[in-house]
């Protein structure tokens, strides 16, 4: 029996790219470039913080300013102020929804039945 060794040029379908950088940099630089939108990708993440809106999520707090684009300089200033309000208030309701656990959240049910006197069946209640 002849083993018959045969060299192919294998030819990627798409060019792979690395990128790193924060991820809402990332996203906004592939926006920007359409023609490459078919790479394929290798992301390293810098971000120091939790990512909440990795996927597209809406923004934890469904507020925001009535215009996005003002012409007006006093209405462009107070969207500023309340941009950052917005930003601060965010964070923190990011920061205490992480320090959150299973086990506070399952006595708070205990406590609330213990006072209610009403059970609570999470199949029944939440069954989707």
């Amino acid at each position: 029996m002849e083993i018959v060794v045969q060299t192919l040029t294998l030819t990627p379908l798409r060019d792979l790219r690395e990128i790193k950088g924060p991820l809402a940099e990332l996203l906004r630089v592939g926006r920007e470039e359409a023609e490459s939108a078919e790479d394929y990708i290798h992301a390293t993440l810098t971000d120091e913080d939790e990512i909440y809106d990795a996927i597209g999520q809406p923004s934890l707090l469904a507020i925001g300013n009535r215009s996005e684009s003002p012409t007006c300089l006093v209405e462009q200033a107070v969207n500023a102020s309340l941009d950052r309000a917005f930003e601060s208030a965010e964070a923190l309701l990011l920061g205490r929804l992480g320090e959150v656990t299973l086990a506070e959240i399952m006595g708070d049910v205990e406590d609330r039945k213990r006072v209610t006197g009403l059970s609570h069946e999470l199949e029944h209640h939440h069954a989707s």
